[in-house]
């Protein structure tokens, strides 16, 4: 059995599934790929390439002039099957193949590993807005079976308007993340970490039996059990590399007590007058830390650390601590601005800086905890 690396894993994962889709030919339809034996996402994402170039080329155009009723159902019916039988006959070159299929699984895996982050990154990267039954149908396109994506189609379902911007799918995001992984959360995860693991035997010759630590890392801050870290942090020091199904099962009663998420069973989420999402906290009273004298955590809701990086900072920590890799350093803010404790942010901060043997007094170190800290002590403030 293998325990593969993401980058290992995706290589052998495209070359068995483009020798599977292309056999010894030069050329393949859609219509011939259909008839083969591959993941639905696979599938779907030809079929999404074969009609952005029917519509691009326009292979057949009508004659809006010409004496002839389009609007009679015959008409319309017989165009529609002409526009279907050409989309199917749409052809695909070998490189044209690789490049779909790594797009495609690279897609999946994002959307399985930290669905609400890679839906920000992927959809609204550039836009604020987009049409909700557009969004609704690339989530299923691609989303297949997959918790989370399940039910954020219900809740968009039930919105009314026709567009949705980025605020309003966050709150959208967070009410399902509360929902599913605050009650009942054990069924979920199982049912997501299967997911992932399976993600990497897709053509059944792989038998992948094990997901990286720093994945797992990943899969559970993503989802708010910020308090992982340091039982996963615990594991690796003691040589455990890979985790597997049972791992997971095992795992879960060390990280959740109780049946709830620590990290948002307190939190209830409404609408401002603004329709951003709100965060209320229901607690009584918040843990102390030491940072020069015991102080209180305000309550939230709390900013971005966005808002306490200038371009000079940003420089300084992407380069000297996440070697220039603005990926990895979008994906550190995401986790943080997920958190509503400066103790599991400075958890996620030690865990970054010991992965990257990064020296935790060195400047940009205590800059990158200054930044984060401020965050929950600075009131919107920090100099």
């Amino acid at each position: 059995m293998s325990t593969l690396g993401y980058e290992e894993g995706v290589r052998r994962m495209v070359t068995a599934l483009l020798r599977k889709i292309m056999e010894d030919q030069e050329t393949i339809t859609c219509r011939q790929l259909c008839e083969k034996e591959l993941p639905d996402f696979v599938k779907n994402s030809f079929h999404a390439i074969a009609r952005r170039r029917i519509k691009e080329k326009e292979p057949v155009v009508f004659n809006a002039n010409a004496s002839s009723d389009f609007d009679d159902e015959i008409v319309k019916s017989a165009r529609e099957q002409l526009m279907n039988e050409l989309q199917s006959s749409v052809q695909f070159s070998r490189a044209d193949a690789e490049s779909c299929v790594k797009n495609a699984l690279k897609i999946r895996f994002e959307l399985l590993l930290r669905p609400q982050y890679a839906i920000e990154t992927i959809f609204f990267r550039k836009t604020n807005e987009l049409d909700k039954n557009l969004l609704k149908l690339s989530l299923k396109r691609f989303g297949e079976n997959i918790p989370f994506l399940e039910h954020l189609c219900e809740e968009l379902d039930k919105y009314e308007n026709d567009r949705i911007d980025n605020s309003r799918f966050k709150l959208f995001a967070q009410q399902v993340m509360y929902k599913l992984y605050s009650n009942g959360y054990r069924q979920t995860i199982l049912i997501d970490s299967n997911l992932l693991i399976d993600f990497f035997d897709i053509d059944g010759a792989l038998d992948a039996n094990g997901l990286e630590s720093r994945l797992v890392e990943e899969f559970f801050s993503t989802r708010g059990f910020t308090d992982a870290f340091q039982t996963i942090h615990q594991k690796i020091k003691e040589g455990k590399r890979y985790w597997s199904k049972e791992d997971f099962m095992q795992f879960l009663p060390l990280v959740v007590k109780g049946g709830k998420n620590a990290s948002t069973a307190d939190a209830r989420e409404e609408l401002t007058n603004n329709n951003h999402p709100r965060i209320i906290y229901t607690e009584d009273s918040f843990e102390k830390i030491q940072r020069a004298k015991i102080e209180r955590q305000p309550p939230g809701p709390y900013p971005s650390i966005l808002d306490f990086i200038d371009p000079e900072d940003w420089k300084l920590l992407l380069k000297k601590i996440f070697k220039k890799d603005s990926l990895d350093f979008s994906r550190f803010i995401h986790k943080i601005d997920r958190v509503d404790k400066w103790r599991s942010s400075k958890e996620i901060i030690d865990w970054e800086l010991e992965q990257r043997s990064v020296d935790p007094y060195s400047k940009e170190a205590v800059k990158l905890g200054d930044i984060v800290f401020a965050k929950f002590f600075s009131k919107g403030k920090y100099a």
